[in-house]
Protein backbone atom coordinates (compact mmCIF):
# COMPACT_ATOMS: atom_id res chain seq x y z
CA UNK A 1 0.00 0.00 0.00
CA UNK A 2 1.21 3.48 -0.85
CA UNK A 3 0.36 5.91 1.93
CA UNK A 4 0.93 9.64 1.80
CA UNK A 5 -0.19 13.05 2.99
CA UNK A 6 -0.88 16.34 1.25
CA UNK A 7 2.19 18.42 0.56
CA UNK A 8 1.83 22.17 0.39
CA UNK A 9 4.28 24.31 -1.57
CA UNK A 10 4.62 27.96 -0.79
CA UNK A 11 7.21 30.20 -2.42
CA UNK A 12 9.30 27.24 -3.51
CA UNK A 13 9.37 25.62 -0.07
CA UNK A 14 7.76 22.19 0.36
CA UNK A 15 5.92 21.62 3.61
CA UNK A 16 4.27 18.36 4.59
CA UNK A 17 0.67 18.85 5.62
CA UNK A 18 -1.22 16.78 8.21
CA UNK A 19 -4.26 15.92 6.09
CA UNK A 20 -4.58 12.49 4.52
CA UNK A 21 -5.87 11.59 1.08
CA UNK A 22 -7.27 8.27 -0.01
CA UNK A 23 -4.32 5.85 -0.39
CA UNK A 24 -3.72 3.61 -3.37
CA UNK A 25 -4.46 -0.07 -2.98
CA UNK A 26 -2.02 -1.30 -5.64
CA UNK A 27 0.78 -3.40 -4.18
CA UNK A 28 2.88 -2.83 -7.31
CA UNK A 29 2.46 0.92 -7.63
CA UNK A 30 6.23 1.50 -7.81
CA UNK A 31 6.38 -0.28 -11.17
CA UNK A 32 3.93 2.08 -12.83
CA UNK A 33 4.98 5.18 -14.82
CA UNK A 34 4.83 8.40 -12.82
CA UNK A 35 2.63 11.20 -14.15
CA UNK A 36 2.69 14.66 -12.60
CA UNK A 37 -0.77 16.14 -13.19
CA UNK A 38 -1.21 19.90 -12.72
CA UNK A 39 -4.53 21.74 -12.48
CA UNK A 40 -5.58 25.14 -11.11
CA UNK A 41 -7.58 23.82 -8.16
CA UNK A 42 -10.14 21.23 -7.17
CA UNK A 43 -13.01 23.70 -7.05
CA UNK A 44 -15.99 22.04 -8.69
CA UNK A 45 -15.95 22.78 -12.41
CA UNK A 46 -16.00 20.85 -15.68
CA UNK A 47 -12.28 20.10 -15.93
CA UNK A 48 -11.98 19.39 -12.22
CA UNK A 49 -14.94 17.02 -12.17
CA UNK A 50 -13.56 15.22 -15.20
CA UNK A 51 -10.24 14.70 -13.44
CA UNK A 52 -11.78 13.47 -10.17
CA UNK A 53 -13.90 10.96 -12.08
CA UNK A 54 -10.79 9.75 -13.93
CA UNK A 55 -8.46 9.33 -10.96
CA UNK A 56 -9.55 5.77 -10.02
CA UNK A 57 -8.76 4.50 -13.54
CA UNK A 58 -5.62 6.61 -13.98
CA UNK A 59 -4.15 5.30 -10.74
CA UNK A 60 -4.51 1.73 -11.98
CA UNK A 61 -2.09 2.57 -14.79
CA UNK A 62 0.10 5.37 -13.40
CA UNK A 63 1.41 6.83 -10.19
CA UNK A 64 -0.42 10.16 -10.17
CA UNK A 65 1.32 13.05 -8.47
CA UNK A 66 -1.45 15.62 -8.24
CA UNK A 67 -0.41 19.28 -8.13
CA UNK A 68 -2.88 22.15 -7.73
CA UNK A 69 -2.08 25.83 -7.89
CA UNK A 70 -4.25 26.53 -4.86
CA UNK A 71 -5.52 24.31 -2.05
CA UNK A 72 -9.20 25.03 -2.83
CA UNK A 73 -11.25 21.83 -3.06
CA UNK A 74 -14.97 21.05 -3.30
CA UNK A 75 -14.56 17.28 -3.45
CA UNK A 76 -14.53 14.70 -0.68
CA UNK A 77 -11.02 13.64 0.24
CA UNK A 78 -11.86 9.98 -0.29
CA UNK A 79 -12.51 10.69 -3.97
CA UNK A 80 -9.17 12.42 -4.58
CA UNK A 81 -7.18 9.29 -5.39
CA UNK A 82 -3.49 9.82 -6.07
CA UNK A 83 0.00 8.86 -4.92
CA UNK A 84 0.77 12.28 -3.47
CA UNK A 85 -0.70 15.79 -3.54
CA UNK A 86 0.91 19.20 -3.61
CA UNK A 87 -0.39 22.75 -3.64
CA UNK A 88 1.82 25.51 -5.05
CA UNK A 89 0.28 28.36 -3.05
CA UNK A 90 -0.59 30.39 -6.12
CA UNK A 91 -1.54 33.98 -5.23
CA UNK A 92 -1.98 35.59 -8.61
CA UNK A 93 0.22 36.47 -11.57
CA UNK A 94 3.04 37.76 -9.37
CA UNK A 95 3.57 34.23 -8.03
CA UNK A 96 3.85 32.53 -11.44
CA UNK A 97 7.66 32.37 -11.35
CA UNK A 98 7.82 31.09 -7.77
CA UNK A 99 5.18 28.47 -8.53
CA UNK A 100 7.06 27.35 -11.63
CA UNK A 101 10.22 26.98 -9.59
CA UNK A 102 8.38 25.01 -6.90
CA UNK A 103 6.80 22.74 -9.52
CA UNK A 104 10.21 22.14 -11.07
CA UNK A 105 11.41 20.86 -7.69
CA UNK A 106 8.45 18.49 -7.51
CA UNK A 107 9.13 17.23 -11.02
CA UNK A 108 12.79 16.67 -10.17
CA UNK A 109 11.88 14.80 -6.99
CA UNK A 110 9.48 12.39 -8.72
CA UNK A 111 11.21 12.01 -12.11
CA UNK A 112 7.93 11.51 -14.01
CA UNK A 113 7.57 9.84 -17.38
CA UNK A 114 5.18 12.63 -18.34
CA UNK A 115 3.81 15.95 -17.08
CA UNK A 116 0.17 16.82 -17.82
CA UNK A 117 -1.51 20.18 -17.25
CA UNK A 118 -5.12 21.33 -17.52
CA UNK A 119 -6.41 24.91 -17.91
CA UNK A 120 -4.53 28.04 -18.93
CA UNK A 121 -2.58 29.11 -15.83
CA UNK A 122 -1.56 25.57 -14.88
CA UNK A 123 -0.37 24.93 -18.44
CA UNK A 124 1.63 28.15 -18.44
CA UNK A 125 3.38 27.33 -15.15
CA UNK A 126 3.92 23.68 -16.08
CA UNK A 127 5.50 24.59 -19.43
CA UNK A 128 7.94 26.85 -17.60
CA UNK A 129 8.74 24.15 -15.05
CA UNK A 130 9.02 21.00 -17.17
CA UNK A 131 12.55 20.14 -18.39
CA UNK A 132 12.97 19.57 -22.11
CA UNK A 133 13.74 15.87 -21.65
CA UNK A 134 10.37 15.16 -19.98
CA UNK A 135 7.33 14.88 -22.29
CA UNK A 136 4.71 17.54 -21.62
CA UNK A 137 0.98 17.40 -22.42
CA UNK A 138 -1.47 20.25 -21.88
CA UNK A 139 -5.18 20.44 -22.59
CA UNK A 140 -7.67 23.14 -23.54
CA UNK A 141 -11.31 22.90 -22.52
CA UNK A 142 -12.78 26.02 -24.08
CA UNK A 143 -12.17 28.71 -26.69
CA UNK A 144 -8.99 30.29 -25.37
CA UNK A 145 -9.42 33.37 -27.55
CA UNK A 146 -12.59 34.35 -25.73
CA UNK A 147 -11.99 32.90 -22.27
CA UNK A 148 -8.38 34.01 -21.72
CA UNK A 149 -6.69 36.04 -24.42
CA UNK A 150 -9.25 38.86 -24.56
CA UNK A 151 -9.42 39.25 -20.78
CA UNK A 152 -5.71 39.77 -20.15
CA UNK A 153 -3.40 41.44 -22.67
CA UNK A 154 -0.42 39.42 -21.43
CA UNK A 155 -2.03 35.98 -21.66
CA UNK A 156 -1.62 35.50 -25.41
CA UNK A 157 2.04 36.61 -25.58
CA UNK A 158 2.85 34.33 -22.62
CA UNK A 159 1.09 31.44 -24.34
CA UNK A 160 3.10 31.96 -27.51
CA UNK A 161 6.42 32.34 -25.70
CA UNK A 162 6.08 29.25 -23.51
CA UNK A 163 4.47 26.92 -26.08
CA UNK A 164 6.99 24.87 -28.11
CA UNK A 165 6.86 22.20 -30.80
CA UNK A 166 7.86 19.50 -28.31
CA UNK A 167 4.65 20.11 -26.35
CA UNK A 168 1.58 17.95 -26.97
CA UNK A 169 -1.88 19.54 -27.06
CA UNK A 170 -5.16 17.78 -26.19
CA UNK A 171 -8.36 19.60 -27.19
CA UNK A 172 -11.88 18.69 -26.10
CA UNK A 173 -13.09 19.32 -29.65
CA UNK A 174 -11.76 20.05 -33.12
CA UNK A 175 -13.25 23.52 -32.82
CA UNK A 176 -11.33 24.23 -29.61
CA UNK A 177 -8.08 23.22 -31.33
CA UNK A 178 -8.95 25.35 -34.36
CA UNK A 179 -9.50 28.34 -32.09
CA UNK A 180 -6.11 27.76 -30.44
CA UNK A 181 -4.50 27.51 -33.86
CA UNK A 182 -6.15 30.76 -34.95
CA UNK A 183 -4.71 32.74 -32.03
CA UNK A 184 -1.47 30.93 -31.16
CA UNK A 185 -0.62 28.63 -34.05
CA UNK A 186 -0.13 24.88 -33.74
CA UNK A 187 3.52 23.99 -33.23
CA UNK A 188 3.45 20.35 -32.07
CA UNK A 189 1.26 17.26 -32.01
CA UNK A 190 -2.45 17.69 -31.31
CA UNK A 191 -5.14 15.24 -30.26
CA UNK A 192 -8.91 15.58 -30.09
CA UNK A 193 -10.23 13.82 -27.00
CA UNK A 194 -13.95 14.22 -26.43
CA UNK A 195 -15.13 14.33 -22.82
CA UNK A 196 -17.04 11.42 -21.36
CA UNK A 197 -20.22 11.49 -19.32
CA UNK A 198 -21.10 9.78 -16.08
CA UNK A 199 -22.44 6.31 -16.98
CA UNK A 200 -25.39 6.83 -14.66
CA UNK A 201 -27.02 8.98 -17.37
CA UNK A 202 -27.45 5.85 -19.48
CA UNK A 203 -29.43 4.26 -16.64
CA UNK A 204 -32.07 6.98 -17.05
CA UNK A 205 -32.38 6.71 -20.83
CA UNK A 206 -35.87 6.62 -22.27
CA UNK A 207 -37.17 7.03 -25.79
CA UNK A 208 -39.06 10.28 -26.35
CA UNK A 209 -42.09 8.78 -28.08
CA UNK A 210 -44.88 10.14 -25.89
CA UNK A 211 -44.28 13.88 -25.95
CA UNK A 212 -47.39 16.01 -25.52
CA UNK A 213 -46.85 18.59 -28.27
CA UNK A 214 -49.59 20.77 -26.81
CA UNK A 215 -47.75 21.23 -23.51
CA UNK A 216 -43.95 21.28 -23.90
CA UNK A 217 -41.57 21.27 -20.94
CA UNK A 218 -38.01 22.42 -21.72
CA UNK A 219 -34.90 22.11 -19.58
CA UNK A 220 -31.60 24.00 -19.69
CA UNK A 221 -28.54 23.20 -17.58
CA UNK A 222 -25.57 25.50 -17.04
CA UNK A 223 -24.06 28.25 -14.93
CA UNK A 224 -25.94 31.54 -14.88
CA UNK A 225 -23.34 33.45 -16.87
CA UNK A 226 -23.50 35.76 -19.87
CA UNK A 227 -22.03 33.15 -22.23
CA UNK A 228 -25.07 30.90 -21.67
CA UNK A 229 -27.24 33.58 -23.28
CA UNK A 230 -30.27 32.98 -21.07
CA UNK A 231 -31.52 36.50 -21.75
CA UNK A 232 -32.14 35.34 -25.32
CA UNK A 233 -34.47 32.58 -24.08
CA UNK A 234 -36.36 34.98 -21.84
CA UNK A 235 -36.87 37.26 -24.84
CA UNK A 236 -38.05 34.30 -26.93
CA UNK A 237 -40.53 33.18 -24.28
CA UNK A 238 -42.08 36.65 -24.30
CA UNK A 239 -43.16 35.79 -27.84
CA UNK A 240 -44.51 32.40 -26.74
CA UNK A 241 -46.86 33.49 -23.96
CA UNK A 242 -49.92 32.23 -25.80
CA UNK A 243 -48.42 28.75 -26.12
CA UNK A 244 -48.25 26.02 -23.48
CA UNK A 245 -44.46 25.83 -23.30
CA UNK A 246 -42.25 26.31 -20.22
CA UNK A 247 -38.54 26.35 -19.41
CA UNK A 248 -36.74 25.31 -16.23
CA UNK A 249 -33.09 26.39 -15.89
CA UNK A 250 -30.82 24.41 -13.55
CA UNK A 251 -27.63 26.07 -12.37
CA UNK A 252 -26.30 28.94 -10.30
CA UNK A 253 -24.11 31.92 -11.08
CA UNK A 254 -23.53 35.66 -10.85
CA UNK A 255 -26.47 36.57 -13.10
CA UNK A 256 -29.17 34.97 -10.96
CA UNK A 257 -30.60 38.25 -9.64
CA UNK A 258 -30.54 39.94 -13.04
CA UNK A 259 -32.14 36.96 -14.76
CA UNK A 260 -34.84 36.62 -12.11
CA UNK A 261 -35.64 40.31 -12.48
CA UNK A 262 -35.90 39.92 -16.26
CA UNK A 263 -38.16 36.88 -15.85
CA UNK A 264 -40.45 38.74 -13.44
CA UNK A 265 -40.67 41.81 -15.65
CA UNK A 266 -41.40 39.73 -18.76
CA UNK A 267 -43.92 37.51 -16.98
CA UNK A 268 -42.73 34.43 -18.85
CA UNK A 269 -42.93 30.71 -18.05
CA UNK A 270 -39.23 30.45 -17.17
CA UNK A 271 -38.09 29.22 -13.75
CA UNK A 272 -34.62 29.31 -12.20
CA UNK A 273 -34.41 26.00 -10.34
CA UNK A 274 -30.95 26.36 -8.78
CA UNK A 275 -28.32 23.65 -8.64
CA UNK A 276 -29.10 19.94 -8.86
CA UNK A 277 -26.43 17.33 -8.17
CA UNK A 278 -28.51 14.49 -9.62
CA UNK A 279 -29.73 16.16 -12.79
CA UNK A 280 -29.89 12.77 -14.53
CA UNK A 281 -32.91 11.98 -12.36
CA UNK A 282 -34.60 15.21 -13.40
CA UNK A 283 -34.00 15.19 -17.16
CA UNK A 284 -36.43 12.36 -18.06
CA UNK A 285 -39.32 14.45 -16.71
CA UNK A 286 -38.85 16.96 -19.54
CA UNK A 287 -39.58 16.88 -23.26
CA UNK A 288 -36.68 18.83 -24.79
CA UNK A 289 -33.24 20.11 -23.82
CA UNK A 290 -32.21 23.63 -24.89
CA UNK A 291 -28.82 25.38 -25.01
CA UNK A 292 -28.54 28.93 -26.35
CA UNK A 293 -24.83 29.56 -25.60
CA UNK A 294 -22.83 32.16 -27.49
CA UNK A 295 -19.86 29.78 -27.53
CA UNK A 296 -18.78 26.46 -26.04
CA UNK A 297 -15.51 24.54 -25.97
CA UNK A 298 -17.34 21.22 -25.87
CA UNK A 299 -20.79 21.24 -24.27
CA UNK A 300 -21.07 18.34 -21.82
CA UNK A 301 -24.68 19.05 -20.78
CA UNK A 302 -26.16 18.43 -24.27
CA UNK A 303 -24.35 15.10 -24.43
CA UNK A 304 -25.74 14.15 -21.01
CA UNK A 305 -29.21 15.13 -22.16
CA UNK A 306 -28.75 13.16 -25.37
CA UNK A 307 -27.81 10.08 -23.32
CA UNK A 308 -31.10 10.27 -21.39
CA UNK A 309 -33.05 10.40 -24.66
CA UNK A 310 -33.96 14.09 -24.69
CA UNK A 311 -34.18 15.68 -28.15
CA UNK A 312 -31.88 18.70 -28.36
CA UNK A 313 -32.57 22.32 -29.31
CA UNK A 314 -29.15 23.92 -29.71
CA UNK A 315 -27.50 27.17 -30.69
CA UNK A 316 -26.17 26.99 -34.23
CA UNK A 317 -22.52 26.58 -33.20
CA UNK A 318 -20.02 24.43 -35.14
CA UNK A 319 -18.78 22.82 -31.92
CA UNK A 320 -22.29 21.71 -30.92
CA UNK A 321 -22.81 20.23 -34.38
CA UNK A 322 -19.49 18.43 -33.92
CA UNK A 323 -20.19 16.86 -30.52
CA UNK A 324 -23.79 15.91 -31.37
CA UNK A 325 -22.89 14.71 -34.88
CA UNK A 326 -25.59 17.05 -36.11
CA UNK A 327 -28.31 15.19 -34.23
CA UNK A 328 -30.25 18.20 -32.95
CA UNK A 329 -32.55 21.01 -34.02
CA UNK A 330 -30.40 24.14 -34.38
CA UNK A 331 -31.43 27.77 -34.10
CA UNK A 332 -29.81 31.18 -34.55
CA UNK A 333 -28.74 32.18 -31.03
CA UNK A 334 -28.67 35.88 -31.93
CA UNK A 335 -32.24 36.26 -33.17
CA UNK A 336 -34.95 35.05 -30.79
CA UNK A 337 -37.64 34.87 -33.47
CA UNK A 338 -35.69 31.96 -34.97
CA UNK A 339 -36.13 29.99 -31.74
CA UNK A 340 -39.81 30.97 -31.55
CA UNK A 341 -40.37 29.68 -35.07
CA UNK A 342 -38.68 26.38 -34.19
CA UNK A 343 -40.91 25.87 -31.12
CA UNK A 344 -44.00 26.51 -33.23
CA UNK A 345 -42.85 23.94 -35.81
CA UNK A 346 -42.32 21.38 -33.03
CA UNK A 347 -45.79 21.98 -31.59
CA UNK A 348 -47.24 21.58 -35.08
CA UNK A 349 -45.65 18.12 -35.31
CA UNK A 350 -43.20 19.04 -38.08
CA UNK A 351 -40.11 17.61 -36.30
CA UNK A 352 -39.32 13.94 -35.75
CA UNK A 353 -38.46 14.07 -32.04
CA UNK A 354 -38.56 10.29 -31.64
CA UNK A 355 -35.81 9.87 -34.26
CA UNK A 356 -33.67 12.53 -32.57
CA UNK A 357 -34.11 10.78 -29.22
CA UNK A 358 -33.27 7.33 -30.54
CA UNK A 359 -30.23 8.48 -32.50
CA UNK A 360 -29.01 10.61 -29.60
CA UNK A 361 -28.92 7.69 -27.18
CA UNK A 362 -27.06 5.62 -29.75
CA UNK A 363 -24.46 8.36 -30.35
CA UNK A 364 -23.92 8.96 -26.64
CA UNK A 365 -23.25 5.27 -25.99
CA UNK A 366 -20.90 5.04 -28.95
CA UNK A 367 -18.78 8.15 -28.40
CA UNK A 368 -19.01 9.34 -24.80
CA UNK A 369 -18.43 6.35 -22.56
CA UNK A 370 -15.76 6.56 -19.90
CA UNK A 371 -14.07 3.34 -21.06
CA UNK A 372 -13.48 4.77 -24.51
CA UNK A 373 -12.07 7.99 -23.08
CA UNK A 374 -9.65 6.20 -20.77
CA UNK A 375 -8.47 3.92 -23.57
CA UNK A 376 -7.86 6.86 -25.89
CA UNK A 377 -6.05 8.84 -23.19
CA UNK A 378 -3.84 5.87 -22.35
CA UNK A 379 -2.98 5.52 -26.04
CA UNK A 380 -2.02 9.21 -26.22
CA UNK A 381 0.13 8.95 -23.11
CA UNK A 382 1.86 5.86 -24.49
CA UNK A 383 2.64 7.61 -27.77
CA UNK A 384 3.96 10.66 -25.95
CA UNK A 385 6.12 8.69 -23.51
CA UNK A 386 7.57 6.61 -26.34
CA UNK A 387 8.03 9.80 -28.39
CA UNK A 388 6.49 8.15 -31.45
CA UNK A 389 4.51 11.21 -32.52
CA UNK A 390 6.34 13.74 -34.67
CA UNK A 391 3.40 15.53 -36.35
CA UNK A 392 -0.04 16.80 -35.35
CA UNK A 393 -2.55 14.00 -34.87
CA UNK A 394 -6.34 14.30 -34.96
Amino acid sequence: MCSFGICLVFNCGIKNGPRKTRPLQDQHCMTKPVVVHVIDSLARGGAETLLINLLPELNKMYEIILVTLTSESDFDEENIICKKRYSLGYKGSKSIISCAWALRKIIKAHAPALVRAQLYTSSLIARMATPRKIPFVFSIHTFQGIENYTKNKFSLPLEKITYHKRHHLIGVSNQAIADFNKHVGIKGPTYTLYNFINPIYFEYSRLANKIDLKNLRLIAVGNLKAVKNYGYLIEAFQQLKQYAVSLDIYGEGPLRSALQQAIDQAGVAVTLKGSCKEIYKIMPAYDLYVMSSLYEGFGIAPVEAMATGLPLLLADLPVLKEVTHGNALFFDQLHSQNFVRLIKEIMEGKCNLKALSEKGMELARKHYRKEEYVGRLQHIYQQVMEKKVTAPVQ
